[in-house]
């Protein structure tokens, strides 16, 4: 199994808080984590679409390796400035 911590910002923190910490197979990724999400809140299925997503200091897609201990940031669309 593998610990990884989801970091929710804007509206994304109503559904999972600020901070939500998974346990997924070894051989599950980015995509699998956000099934697991999605099961959990199943009315935050369009919203986690919508993602940007990010490992430490950079953006990431659904391809990125997922390791254990990873820190996924999860960045909603927003408006204004």
């Amino acid at each position: 199994m593998k610990k990884v911590t989801v970091h929710a910002f804007a509206q994304l923190k109503d559904y999972f808080g600020e901070e939500v910490t998974l346990y997924i197979e070894e051989e599950e990724g980015i995509k699998d984590l956000i099934n697991h999400l999605k099961m959990q809140r199943p009315d935050s299925e369009e919203l986690l679409a919508n993602c940007r997503l990010a490992d430490k200091e950079e953006f990431i897609d659904t391809s990125h390796p997922l390791e254990d201990g990873a820190h996924i940031y999860f960045y909603p669309p927003s408006s204004g400035g």
